[in-house]
């Protein structure tokens, strides 16, 4: 409860444009309720790489995750979470996960230059 009380706070801050980690199993909450408040708030939730190779533990809450942002419409952001220069742009397993589930492409917001441009712009995020 403490975990979606808190998530809910971030969903009502403008200044947070994407949600990122909120799939640690330590801090789980309520994907159902806190999903959509992101949606509604115009934020998008990451899908982080690392997390398939070194919070594993993380796996089955990012799939939930996903699975909550498809059914809600809740636009994602996919990253590498690099913490080498070779892994940077390289999301295979992520990527691997969203066509699993049949994720649309249309709301992974950094899958185009364009889709990207959008969103930062939509956010109020000058390049």
């Amino acid at each position: 409860e403490a975990c979606t009380a808190a998530w809910l706070k971030v969903a009502e801050n403008p200044d947070i444009d994407i949600i990122g980690h909120s799939g640690i199993p330590e801090y789980t909450y309520d994907f159902e309720t806190v999903i959509p408040a992101f949606g509604r708030g115009g934020k998008a939730v990451e899908i982080n790489e690392t997390t398939f190779r070194a919070r594993s533990s993380s796996i089955p809450n990012c799939r939930r995750i996903a699975e909550t942002c498809k059914k809600y419409g809740v636009r994602v952001a996919v990253d590498t979470d690099a913490h080498y220069g070779t892994q940077a742009g390289r999301a295979p397993q992520s990527l691997a996960m969203l066509r699993e589930i049949d994720f649309p492409p249309e709301l992974i917001v950094n899958s185009s230059v364009e889709r990207l441009s959008a969103f930062l712009s939509e956010r109020g995020v000058a390049l």
